[in-house]
């Protein structure tokens, strides 16, 4: 069973990063200056930009903002089988510079 505070994060690799990253769930409480120091260990790089993508337009939230805050505004929910259950997704982009789109 699925953790409902979980969010379903889709992770898309650009510029100065060539790692396909796997979807992956943190909770909602997460905040994303915890996800950036995440993935800088995880990258081995001293600065990653995240940016909350929305189609092709995207923004850099601040390190504060939380999963769970950024889905309410800017995810989306899909339905878990025939289930009464939702998997929550947000949508962001990683990148090593900071780029338009």
């Amino acid at each position: 069973m699925a953790d409902n505070n979980n969010i379903t994060l889709k992770i898309t690799a650009k510029t100065g990063i060539s790692t396909q990253f796997p979807e992956m769930s943190r909770g909602g409480t997460t905040t994303m200056g915890q996800l950036q120091g995440l993935f800088q260990k995880k990258l081995k790089l001293s600065i990653v930009h995240f940016f909350v993508m929305q189609g092709a337009e995207g923004f850099i939230p601040t390190p504060d903002q939380t999963l769970e805050t950024l889905h309410a505004l800017y995810g989306s929910s899909e339905p878990v089988g025939n289930t009464d259950q939702v998997r929550r997704l947000l949508s962001l982009a990683v990148s090593t510079q900071i780029f338009q789109g």
